[in-house]
């Protein structure tokens, strides 16, 4: 709860602190969604490419992605976040192709605020692999179903 403060906090030991002078440009979940976007963009293995919205103007995108990092915590003594990630691949008709987890860390870069983010972006291009390596597991015939079925 605590990532959804304008503040940027950090643990220290069994205590939530906050870094001075330093705020968030924007909402955590928005800014780790975007980063992980750019991520998955170039991890994605071919045929795969990422579409936000839609792709081509088609009315279904074939598979869902959903992740969840929980709990995430930076600790400013180590300079590592650490964080347990489930993702899990949703095909059109709502049906999981597949679900993976895993426990994460990422290191920062110093002792300043930045190497939080550092951290950050470094654990969204860990998530980034470990989804475009599993997505390239899922059953081309899962993937030519829905794009057979929807047109896609």
């Amino acid at each position: 709860e605590y990532w959804q403060s304008h503040a940027v906090r950090y643990r220290e030991g069994n205590e939530v602190k906050t870094w001075d002078n330093t705020v968030w440009a924007e909402r955590v979940e928005v800014g780790l969604t975007r980063n992980l976007g750019i991520e998955l963009e170039h991890a994605l293995p071919a045929p795969w490419r990422l579409c936000p919205q839609r792709c081509d103007g088609r009315a279904r995108r074939p598979v869902r992605l959903l992740i969840s990092l929980s709990p995430m915590d930076y600790d400013r003594g180590t300079q590592t976040l650490s964080a347990w990630a489930q993702w899990t691949l949703i095909g059109a008709e709502g049906q999981a192709l597949h679900t993976s987890n895993q426990a994460l860390q990422s290191k920062g870069s110093g002792t300043q605020a930045a190497a939080q983010t550092d951290a950050m972006a470094g654990m969204m291009k860990a998530v980034a692999d470990l989804v475009a390596r599993d997505v390239a597991q899922v059953p081309a015939s899962a993937t030519e179903h829905l794009d057979a079925k929807h047109g896609q």
